[in-house]
């Protein structure tokens, strides 16, 4: 199941429907938190913000999603981490 989503999603990403890709891939991360695709999805979902050109109140929005993972122990120590790269990096294109 979370393998067709995450090629559903992939898919979505690639033709430009972003918003779509990013909500499967959110749900991959807070339904699946146990897969091997979660992680990816995290970086996938930063990579969907940056190719839709995201303004400034997204990315604070993205910021808060990813800080509350990194803070959140039913995640594993990866995907905090990960979260916590691009909580970073969120902010980073918030100010820009």
């Amino acid at each position: 199941m979370v393998q067709e989503l995450y090629l559903e999603a992939y898919q979505n990403e690639y033709s430009g429907e972003f918003s779509d890709a990013i909500e499967i891939y959110k749900d991959i991360v807070s339904d699946y938190k146990d897969s091997s695709y979660a992680s990816s999805c995290l970086s996938r979902i930063f990579n969907c913000y940056e190719k839709k050109s995201a303004i400034p109140s997204e990315f604070s929005a993205l910021q808060s999603y990813y800080t509350n993972i990194s803070n959140d122990t039913s995640y594993s120590e990866i995907q905090r981490n990960i979260s916590e790269d691009f909580m970073i990096k969120s902010k980073v294109n918030k100010i820009t």
